[in-house]
Order: C-alpha cells, then structure tokens, then sequence
C-alpha cells in the first residue's frame, strides 16, 4: 500500500506539471514574431510579451530580458544568443518561459527566474550548438520539463544560486564530463528519462528535504553526495540508478532510500542516525557499506556486495537474498542483523553487545567467524512481531573463534568440518539446551517469509506479500 500511495503521487506530479504546460508548434497568437531579419548583437525581450522565433535567430552580444516574457521556438527554428544573458532591472525574480521543439543555443549563464519546457525534438544546449559547456542558474527558482524525444546537453549545470528547482525529465539530459550541483538550491527531480551525469552529482547544502523520484535510468560517473542536506531517493520498478562512485549522506536527516528496480554504487556510507533504507529490487555495492546507531536497513529483495559491511551500528533486517562476498560483517556493539530468509556472508566480527537473530538460513564461506552471539526463534532477542517456534540455520565453514553465545532454536551445520559442537566452535560461553547440531530431521527451517520491513524497521500491520519476483525460495528440513 505505501508503494501504491508513492507511485501515485508521482504519476499525479508528472500528470500536473504536463497539463499545466502549452506546446509551442508555430507562431499563431505570439505578439511578436523575430526573424533572420531581426539578427542582431544585443536585444531587449520586452515585459508581458510572448515572442515566436520562426527561422534561426542570432544575437551576438548581450540580450535583456523583461518580466513575464514567454518564447516560442518551433521546430525547426534556432534562437541563438551570444557572449551573455541580463535581466531588466538586474532582477533575479523576472520570469521567463521557453517553450522549445526547436533549439535554444544559450550562454553559461541564466539570471532570472526561469519555466523551460523542451518537446519531443527540442534542444537545449550552449553557444553555437556546443554540448561542451556548462550552464549557471542564478535566478530565483526553476521549472524545467523535458518530454520524450527533448534533450538537454551540457558540461555541467549548477543550481548553487536559486532556491528551489522542479525538474521532471522524459527525455535526455546529458552532462559530458561535469557535476550536478544542487548547492543551497532545493531539489525536486522526477526522472522517468535518461540521465547522464559525467561527474558527481552534489545534492547540496540547503535545509530542506530534497526528492528523487526515478523510473528511468540515472548514471553517474562519479559519486552521489548529500552529506551537508536530507535526500529521499526513490528508485521504482524499471528505474536504474548506476554510479561509478561512493552513495553519501550526511548527519542532516532523516534521509530516505527506497530502491524497487535497479540500483549500483562503489560504497555507502553515512553519518546519519535516522537514515531509513529499504531495498525490494536489486541492489549491489563494490566497497563498503558504512551505517550509525539508529539507523535501518530493510532488504527484502536481492543484496549483493562485493566487499564488507565495515561498521554495522544499526539493524539490517533481511526477508530477502543477502550476499557479501568479500571480508566481513563488523558489528559494533549496537549493530544487529536480523534474518528471515537467505544470508551468505564470507565471515563476521561481533563487537559486545551485537545480535545476530536468525529464523532463516545463513551460510559463512570462510573460517572468518569470530565472537558471535547468535539467537533464534524462544529466545529472548527473539523480535516482539516474530512469532515463529521454527529453527534458524547456520552453514559454518570450519570452527568459529571466540566465546559464543548461542540461544533459542538453532541448528548448525559444518561443511569444512564435522557439524558437532567440537567442530563448529572452538569454546562456548552460554549455550541453550535447545540447540542443535548436524542434521536434525525435527528442526523446521523456513526462508520464505511473506512480509516486509518498512525502510524505517517497523513490519506492516497486516501480512503483504512483497516477495520480489526475482526471489530464490526455499522452504526445508534440514538435512533433506
């Protein structure tokens, strides 16, 4: 149902801000129409006044711009402007609409308040037609709208110097080698186009909670980075969200991350004690994941990362398919990980205090197993929503280190050694009478778990099945 109510408000945004805009296909109604004829090195787009460009219009020097002016470039036509922008009174609040099937070639720089809307067709890019330069906002705020088959290309776009921008992209917007900077601005982006972000992509420094809201296809060659700001990040169904570099937040939450389709980075790491992620997709980190206490991880999709989880503070919830196949879990002494379905771990270390509750299936590839302190369902860490009286399973590879702390229903099996008591643990601090080990035919092990945890850790009133489809199942008797 919050999926539901998420999706629909972003078809409502998408819905309200196409509506509300008038395509621009040739020059009936405008109040004045320029031509070739009108060429020119500076011009002064005059107040409350909609202009038509027919043709290619060229202004070489410095073109003023009044309040209220709307320009239509149809398509085919070119407006073409030169060395810079003004706007009349030096006032960052006059507001100008562009209205683009055609091509607008436009300085690095936009001083005023600004509405572009760019059609199937349209262009937006810098001088003579150039990809290879950037663009400067410096008005008060911007609406920019790209439909299907309307693209924007540049080196860089800066929004540092406005308040706040709603971008809604269907088309391209291509940044060659360069960064999105957000800065003090206030971002609202809903992207179901294609973005190319040829450096990183800075969410910025203002107070606000910035949005992203995708179901087309973001990627950044460098990183995403919202350390001095909030950011909710909404990756839908068939979105992807791909980049080269590091996934950051900051202390300023809460901050927000939900991921349904596809989503890729190097690392992730957060200084934010109220960071809320969830994954019901397919999500996978090269470096390390790095969290604080207080904060939640729910995985009910696919996991995989390739290196450890360097500091685990918070609680990781899995009802899905988790794998780090490289190093280890490291808990702090206030990490947990909860599991109700599938876990393969290369190895852990766990700080005093850590809990490792399990009513799934957990293997380890590697000896690397140091300190644990494992509960299972009729234990006392078992989670008040928890009901299960099943076992949770262990695959050990060789014999864990450490005094363990073992309790509530487990079973434990070997597959580097015999699965006895000997064989799977070195020394045991405090064991209950209920755990098992080798094959043990009465202890039930179930991984198909018909719910998922909340990004902020609490479950669903009532039971949702919210399986992913790409989910691997499996419900068992050990040693069958």
């Amino acid at each position: 149902m919050l999926i539901m109510k998420k999706i629909l408000s972003f078809l409502f945004i998408l819905f309200a801000v196409f509506v509300a805009r008038a395509q621009c296909t040739d020059c009936s109604g405008a109040d004045i129409v320029l031509t070739s004829a009108n060429n020119a090195g500076n011009y002064t787009f005059l107040p409350n006044k909609t202009y038509c460009i027919n043709g290619t219009v060229t202004f070489n020097y410095t073109v003023t711009f009044g309040d209220n002016v709307t320009i239509c470039i149809p398509s085919g036509s070119v407006l073409a402007c030169g060395n810079g922008w003004a706007s009349t009174g030096n006032l960052t609040s006059n507001l100008v609409t562009f209205n683009i099937s055609g091509k607008l070639y436009t300085p690095n720089t936009i001083p005023f308040t600004t509405a572009i809307n760019i059609y199937n067709g349209g262009v937006l890019t810098g001088q003579n037609g150039s990809q290879w330069q950037g663009l400067d906002l410096n008005g008060d705020s911007l609406e920019l709208s790209i439909s299907s088959g309307g693209s924007m290309a540049y080196t860089y776009f800066n929004l540092d110097d406005i308040d706040t921008a709603v971008i809604v992209n269907e088309g391209s917007i291509t940044l060659n080698y360069n960064d999105l900077s957000v800065g003090g601005c206030l971002l609202n982006l809903t992207n179901s186009g294609i973005m190319n972000i040829g450096g990183n992509f800075n969410i910025g420094t203002n107070n606000g909670s910035n949005i992203i809201n995708n179901s087309g296809k973001i990627n950044i060659t460098g990183e995403m980075n919202s350390q001095s700001t909030k950011l909710e990040l909404y990756n839908y169904g068939d979105g992807e969200c791909v980049m080269v570099g590091n996934m950051k937040y900051g202390s300023n939450g809460p901050n927000k991350f939900e991921n349904y389709g596809v989503f890729s980075c190097n690392g992730l790491y957060s200084t934010d004690p109220t960071l809320h992620m969830k994954n019901e997709g397919e999500m996978s980190t090269h470096a390390n994941y790095d969290d604080t206490v207080g904060s939640f991880f729910s995985n009910c999709g696919t996991l995989h990362m390739s290196q450890n989880w360097a500091n685990l503070q918070g609680t990781i919830i899995n009802t899905g398919d988790m794998t780090v196949v490289q190093s280890s879990v490291a808990f702090a002494s206030t990490g947990s990980i909860e599991n109700y379905s599938t876990m393969s771990l290369q190895g852990i270390t766990m700080g005093g205090g850590g809990v490792f509750y399990n009513e799934g299936y957990v293997e380890f590839t590697s000896s690397s197993v140091y300190d644990v302190k494992f509960y299972g369902p009729g234990s006392a860490n078992q989670p008040a929503h928890s009901t299960s009286s099943n076992y949770g399973q262990f695959v050990l590879h060789g014999t864990s280190n450490g005094g363990a702390i073992l309790k509530g229903n487990l079973n434990f099996l070997n597959n580097n050694g015999a699965s006895t008591q000997s064989g799977c643990f070195g020394s045991i601090s405090d064991m209950d009478s209920t755990v098992t080990f080798g094959t043990c035919a009465s202890c039930t092990v179930v991984t198909d778990y018909d719910q998922c945890a909340n990004a902020d850790g609490t479950w669903p009133e009532t039971g949702l099945d919210c399986l992913p489809l790409n989910r691997h199942i499996r419900s068992f008797f050990t040693g069958s």
